[in-house]
């Protein structure tokens, strides 16, 4: 029992239950709107949280957001850095469009509140740093049908 217990720990601090949250969140969309499923993008979604997570959660506590002290964190860290290897990979199989809206979805999160336009845009919805953004596109990357009309 002590095991599992251990284990749920690291499921709950390795913040994995928030990437099957988002990757659930988007096949909601998917259903919704009847749009095919990508499974690199399904990869890109999930890896991308874990990092993400990861990197809000421990990256304060690191000196210079690297080096960290804790033998646990440096655990969530590890998996930090496969997931990013794992990341990189997925990527390579995205489409064009895909890569191109989430590199407008980055742009976005840099932007931080700075004018556009002469209005200022406000990204509190938005994912607060880059590389939050490959979770950003599940939204925007498919039309559904009835767009075209």
């Amino acid at each position: 029992m002590r095991m599992v217990k251990i284990l749920f720990d690291f499921y709950l601090d390795a913040s994995i239950h928030v990437a099957f949250a988002v990757l659930a969140f988007y096949h909601v969309t998917l259903l919704n709107f009847n749009i095919p499923e990508t499974k690199n993008l399904n990869y890109v979604i999930f890896l991308s949280t874990v990092i993400t997570y990861n990197f809000i959660k421990y990256g304060s506590r690191a000196k210079s957001y690297v080096i960290v002290t804790v033998k646990y964190e440096k655990i969530i860290q590890g998996i930090s850095f496969f997931a990013g290897i794992f990341l990189c990979y997925f990527l390579i199989g995205l489409s064009v469009i895909n890569l191109i809206i989430l590199a407008f979805l980055a742009w976005l999160c840099l932007l931080s509140g700075e004018k556009v336009s002469g209005r200022v845009i406000e990204i509190s919805s938005f994912p607060s740093n880059l590389m939050t953004a490959p979770s950003a596109v599940t939204t925007i990357t498919y039309r559904p049908a009835w767009w075209e009309n």
